[in-house]
């Protein structure tokens, strides 16, 4: 069973795990990027409005034990962070071959914005290196 493959730090009271479906939460799934375990999608809750970021992981639950690892190590780290410059993880939801993970949705990004401008300028990178420093403090 997959609760048994996740050994996640969730046990502090302000952060529990989901074994629902998200789409019962979050309607309007919209595919924003797509990496080598799944994708991820923006989606609105439909008691809040609030758009959020879901990052589906497919996993087989026979045979991916470095998988699971992985993403036990991200949820973890992202759990650990809490600082303005760090994508906030407002849920987790476990299926049996499907790891979901709802963060905090952030309008834009540095790929973006170099698209948008053709590069970045010095002015630029120092920001992104500022507040990237300034989160791992």
């Amino acid at each position: 069973m997959i609760e048994t493959k996740l050994n996640l730090a969730v046990d502090s009271p302000s952060f529990e795990m989901s074994y629902g479906d998200p789409e019962l939460i979050y309607e309007d799934f919209c595919q924003i990027g797509k990496g080598n375990f799944g994708c991820v999608y923006s989606a609105n809750c439909k008691l809040t409005g609030e758009t959020v970021a879901i990052k589906k992981n497919e996993v087989d639950t026979k045979k991916d034990n470095e998988r699971y690892k992985e993403i036990e190590r991200e949820l973890n780290i992202m759990r650990m962070l809490n600082h303005p410059n760090c994508i906030i993880l407002k849920d987790i939801f476990l299926q049996p071959s499907i790891v979901w993970i709802v963060m905090e949705y952030c309008v834009g990004s540095a790929l973006d914005l170099i698209k948008i401008s053709g590069g970045l300028t010095e002015l630029h990178i120092s920001y992104i290196d500022f507040y990237t420093l300034t989160a791992l403090k």
